[in-house]
């Protein structure tokens, strides 16, 4: 074989080594690229159960507001009826009074 031949064999076989180095570069750069998703998703998961944590407990402190609001809403029905008892029974007494009155001036 001769010297040229070599010489150009070797140069092409120094162009693919560069070449493969290059690539392993790469690789290595894509391998860590792809951990670094890998940590940020492995975060993101984390951050995630604690926003559905967060959800669920405050999920539980509006059921029980709710539960209280129903609760405070039936007493207020129930106070309303009572009053309106109540403002029917002054009533009453207050047209009786005044039957009362005008029985007695128009007797006087």
């Amino acid at each position: 074989m001769s010297t040229d031949r070599t010489t150009e064999i070797l140069n092409y076989l120094s162009t693919i080594s560069r070449e493969v180095g290059e690539l392993r570069t790469e690789m290595r750069e894509m391998r860590a690229a792809i951990d670094g998703i890998q940590v940020e998703q492995n975060n993101l998961r984390t951050e995630l159960n604690a926003v559905r944590a967060d959800v669920r407990m405050i999920i539980k402190q509006l059921d029980r507001i709710g539960a209280v609001v129903l609760e405070n809403r039936a007493d207020i029905r129930d106070v309303e009826d009572r009053i309106a008892v109540l403002e029917g029974k002054q009533s009453y007494k207050f047209k009786r009074a005044c039957f009362a009155t005008l029985q007695t001036e128009s007797v006087a």
